[in-house]
């Protein structure tokens, strides 16, 4: 879902890669040096979230106190 809203967003695949696999993206953002583990980081809008260790991921769509709000899919 993330990949297909980028596409659609038109966002380059430099940016957001295509990826339906889960670990797979999660692994593309850590090989780039972008990914944040929980904890390092506060998410901002529009950043991809991975959750469970990468099960599952989102975007980020507001951030209050420890509340993150995200548009989830799957397709």
């Amino acid at each position: 879902f993330v990949s297909w809203c980028a596409n659609q967003a038109k966002v380059g695949t430099s940016i957001v890669p295509k990826f339906a696999y889960v670990p797979s993206g999660m692994s593309w953002y850590k090989d780039k040096g972008r990914y944040k583990a929980r904890g390092a980081y506060t998410p901002k809008r529009n950043d991809i979230v991975f959750f469970g260790g990468g099960s599952h991921v989102g975007i980020v769509e507001s951030v209050s106190g420890t509340t993150l709000n995200t548009i989830e899919g799957n397709e």
